[in-house]
């Protein structure tokens, strides 16, 4: 078969994904209670947002606007993950040189949350009213806690310990679409507009199999690695609103009260 005739019909494929399930790749309207009661202090964390880099080939003159900093070619896709492990954004397209902060700027996901929520993010983007990222320069990342005494030695490393557990889940939607993708592992060399379709049509179809199938949920459940063995997560009886005009405060507010009960 030839190969004007492959590509045409895997772009008719393609596009009929995207009809047939238009919508299934959607905000969550609250956060669920299973994660409330685990981390009490990032109750109005509807999502938690990443970059992941899917390897493509491009022409010669593209090739350096496309080379990441590992040193191939990629579009650096946002991806947003809501705490079932559903793609809740994505937006592919961007070169893989760009930088994850411009990714989000470019894209429209800040202007579809609603104002009294906010997003869990790692420090490759910068701490705003809606985007609760880590402490920089503490310990953050859970290998790092792993390798040393194990346990928080302070207030800021006690926020990026918990930060860190609770975002964790976009580090395993992108490890889970990348198994069930090989297209996501491997360049692909297609129309570039054809990627981003492919891209959005991984995410509408692991969104389907996740809703539709039972033992596909269970089975990511049980990827689910992290341990709070570390440490007693409190239940805090009241709710105390933040200010979301002073985010630093903010920050600073939820690190001293977490460990003034750590540590109570």
């Amino acid at each position: 078969m030839a190969f004007s005739t492959v590509h045409r019909y895997r772009r008719a494929g393609l596009y009929a994904i995207l009809r047939g399930l238009a919508g299934i790749i959607d905000l969550p309207s609250a956060v669920p209670a299973e994660f409330v009661h685990k981390f009490p202090y990032f109750d109005q964390a509807v999502v938690a947002i990443g970059g992941v880099h899917v390897p493509v080939m491009v022409s010669v003159e593209d090739a350096e606007r496309f080379r990441n900093r590992k040193g191939w070619t990629s579009t650096n896709v946002l991806i947003v993950s809501d705490w079932q492990l559903n793609v809740a954004f994505i937006y592919p397209g961007a070169e893989g040189a760009a930088h994850d902060s411009m990714v989000l700027a470019h894209s429209n996901f800040l202007q579809k949350l609603p104002d009294h929520v906010c997003v869990l993010a790692d420090a490759g983007y910068a701490l705003h009213p809606q985007i609760l990222t880590p402490y920089r320069g503490v310990r953050y990342h859970l290998n790092e806690f792993a390798e040393g005494t194990g346990r928080p030695q302070t207030a800021k490393e006690l926020f990026n310990l918990r930060h860190a557990k609770a975002r964790n889940v976009v580090e395993r939607l992108n490890g889970c679409m990348k198994r069930r993708f090989r297209i996501l592992r491997v360049p692909i060399e297609c129309e570039f507009v054809v990627v981003k379709a492919i891209v959005f049509s991984c995410a509408s179809v692991h969104n389907f199999i996740r809703r539709n199938n039972v033992a596909d949920f269970a089975e990511d459940l049980r990827e689910d690695g992290d341990s709070d063995d570390d440490e007693d997560v409190p239940v805090r009886e009241d709710v105390l609103p933040f200010d979301f005009n002073t985010p630093s405060n903010w920050w600073d507010w939820m690190a001293s009260t977490m460990w003034n009960e750590y540590n109570g």
